[in-house]
């Protein structure tokens, strides 16, 4: 059974005290589309995590977001800017000498709390670690990835026997055509007895008659667009049996499809098999709404 295009998946762990997590959303998409939300420290990896997921998905709109958090005891470093923490000093003192001013000095609080006293180190890892860490994400992210796969193929299924219920309804209603043929046939003959007729009494041109003939035997053979409905109907159950991506061909089987349809609405020009031919119609929509979506 193919998959839908539609589906989530997420996966977390531990490494060097940090936290991990993985989430991945995919929608529907007529190409594969990658879109990727990474911490700096995960930028160089952004190819080999490209290519991990194009490993696993074809088509869709795939959004995947890595995030990174603290865990355990914090392993940040505090850096006190002397410098920056000199000229705040300085300029308090210079305002309390320019206005009079006997107010205190500035709180130990409001010093440090000031912008850029006191800045935050980042965490050096050395090659191994940084590698470990990369190892990590990347092994988490084949696990979601492999947990959208999963709920992609529930979907698909979903999807897939969808599709073969409309195509079961489609059968029905061509069977419904093929049955009212000859009713329809008949109306033909005898509008083609009362030409005859006509052509009797006002004798015409010989070859006007033959294809006035020809005409109206034309209208009601549709046997040729019943046998390439079944055909398509067919050919998309044996698309749907097999495991790999399906979408493309299953759409291009849908406008076949209709294209069959069209022909069978307007060649009779019977008003029931007309209406029959709008179920059908509405049938192929409701198949080719569900293709959409698969992968």
């Amino acid at each position: 059974m193919p998959n839908s295009m539609t589906g989530i998946g997420r996966s977390e762990a531990s490494v060097q005290g940090m936290r991990l997590a993985w989430r991945l959303r995919s929608v529907n998409q007529r190409f594969l589309e990658m879109n990727l939300r990474l911490p700096d420290l995960f930028l160089d990896a952004e190819p080999r995590f490209r290519q991990r997921l194009r490993g696993h998905f074809a088509r869709g709109s795939v959004e995947a977001t890595l995030t990174m958090q603290q865990d355990g005891p914090s392993q940040v470093k505090m850096q006190l800017d002397r410098e920056r923490l000199g000229q705040i000093l300085a300029a308090e003192k210079n305002m309390r000498e320019l206005d009079g001013s006997h107010r205190g000095e500035l709180s130990m609080d409001r010093l440090l709390s000031w912008p850029g006293v006191l800045k935050e180190l980042p965490v050096a890892w050395d090659s191994q670690q940084l590698e470990e860490i990369w190892h990590q994400a990347d092994s988490l992210l084949e696990s979601a990835c492999e947990e959208m796969t999963q709920f992609r193929g529930r979907e698909g299924a979903a999807l897939a026997q969808g599709i073969l219920e409309r195509l079961h309804e489609l059968e029905q209603l061509a069977q419904q055509i093929e049955a009212d043929l000859p009713r329809v046939r008949e109306i033909l003959e005898k509008r083609l007895h009362e030409k005859l007729a006509q052509i009797a009494e006002n004798p015409a041109d010989p070859a006007r008659m033959a294809q006035e003939v020809g005409y109206l035997l034309t209208k009601v053979d549709v046997s040729e667009e019943l046998e390439r409905l079944s055909i398509h109907i067919r050919e998309m159950r044996d698309t749907l049996e097999l495991s790999e991506p399906v979408g493309r061909r299953l759409d291009f089987l849908c406008q076949e499809l209709n294209r069959e349809s069209n022909t069978l609405c307007s060649k009779p020009q019977d008003p029931t098999i007309s209406r029959i031919g709008v179920d059908m119609k509405v049938a192929i929509e409701k198949i080719r709404e569900q293709v959409q979506n698969l992968e």
